[in-house]
C-alpha cells in the first residue's frame, strides 16, 4: 500500500520480495501481488527465490492477472464471502 514493490507488471499486478523472518531480503520469497483494491493486497503467488528457474513464468503471470483483476472488481461483502467459504485466507498484519 505504500508502493513498496520491486516491479509494476501492469493490470493492477506487481512483484514483491518479502523477507523470510530471520533471512532477510537474501532469503526472501518473490510473490505477485495484486495491489488496486481500496480494501486489500492479494499475494497470488510466491515462490523461494533460491528456486530454480530466473522467475515466474508468463503463464504464472497471465493467470495472476486475470484473478488479481477479478479480485481487484469484487465487492468488500464478495471478499468476505471468499474468506469464510475457504478460497481466500486473510493475513494480517499487527492491529489486524
Amino acid at each position: 500500500m505504500q508502493g513498496l514493490y520491486e516491479a509494476e507488471l501492469g493490470a493492477g499486478l506487481c512483484k514483491k520480495r518479502i523477507a523470510i523472518f530471520g533471512q532477510g531480503k537474501r532469503g526472501a520469497t518473490r510473490t505477485l501481488v495484486a495491489k488496486e483494491s481500496a480494501d486489500s493486497i492479494f499475494f497470488l503467488v510466491g515462490r523461494q527465490k533460491s528456486d530454480p528457474g530466473s522467475d515466474f513464468s508468463d503463464s504464472q503471470v497471465d493467470a495472476a492477472k486475470i484473478i488479481g483483476a477479478a479480485l481487484q472488481k469484487s465487492s468488500s461483502q464478495k471478499i468476505d464471502d471468499l474468506v469464510v467459504d475457504g478460497v481466500l485466507m486473510e493475513i494480517c498484519h499487527e492491529g489486524c
